[in-house]
């Protein structure tokens, strides 16, 4: 069993019976408001309104890890940021599913991404994830758009120093989380939108340390999403 499959097989038992019981538990004592857009459960009122649910094909959700209700969130942040004049780049895209998400929103020919397709590059002790996991092939999801292969440490000058409207980063790593928004920062234009989506998980603490430390310095204020991912308005 390699890393990867250690880390996602951790108490995977344990967790689907927690979720069920959770959910056996909710369904059996809630009652569904009149507009259907709420519920009441033990005199608490909790949204139903979940528009991420069913959104997005399969062809999508089986290439990418974040879950429906993240993409949801790239896609209605990404239309937010097409109001503004910036470029729309996205750092890990992996197997391309949130690649086709953002660039559907902001068009193919203003979006650029980058990946390695050979793993994980940059992993040191604040990083769970080793080099080379989480290698993969670049999927067909990537026709028509611009997609810069290698280490974006190296590929940099490749990028056009055009504005930012969106960055997206998802590299797992302290190191290249850190490289990204210090490299990319300076081109972001006012009122545009950083997504991090390795802040808030388990198995990536080194990227929110790397959140954590540019923000410190740049007097910004990171907001933690419920998704995990993390928010940085510029």
């Amino acid at each position: 069993m390699n890393n990867v499959d250690k880390i996602l097989g951790q108490n995977k038992v344990e967790r689907e019976n927690a979720k069920e019981l959770i959910k056996k538990t909710i369904d059996a004592n809630i009652s569904v408001t009149k507009d259907g857009y709420g519920c009441i459960f033990e005199g608490l009122s909790m949204p139903r309104f979940t528009p991420w649910e069913d959104r997005y094909s399969k062809r999508i959700t089986d290439n990418t890890f974040l879950s429906e209700m993240a993409l949801y969130n790239l896609e209605v942040f990404a239309k937010n940021a097409n109001e503004l004049d910036g470029r729309f780049v996205e750092i890990g895209s992996w197997k391309g599913g949130s690649a086709k998400v953002i660039s559907d929103v902001c068009g193919r020919e203003n979006f650029i991404c980058c990946d390695t397709f050979e793993g994980i590059q940059g992993a040191g002790v604040n990083d769970t994830f080793k080099d080379g996991d989480l290698a993969t092939k670049i999927s067909p999801l990537f026709d028509g758009l611009t997609v810069v292969k290698g280490d974006i440490r190296d590929k940099i000058k490749e990028f056009p120093h055009d504005e930012i409207a969106f960055l997206h980063i998802d590299v797992d790593t302290y190191e290249i989380t850190k490289f990204c928004l210090e490299e990319f920062f300076q081109q972001m234009v006012e009122n545009g939108i950083i997504i991090v989506d390795d802040y808030g998980c388990v198995f990536t603490q080194g990227a929110k340390k790397a959140v954590d430390e540019f923000c410190s310095e740049t007097y910004m204020t990171p907001i933690a999403l419920p998704t995990g991912q993390g928010l940085l308005l510029t």
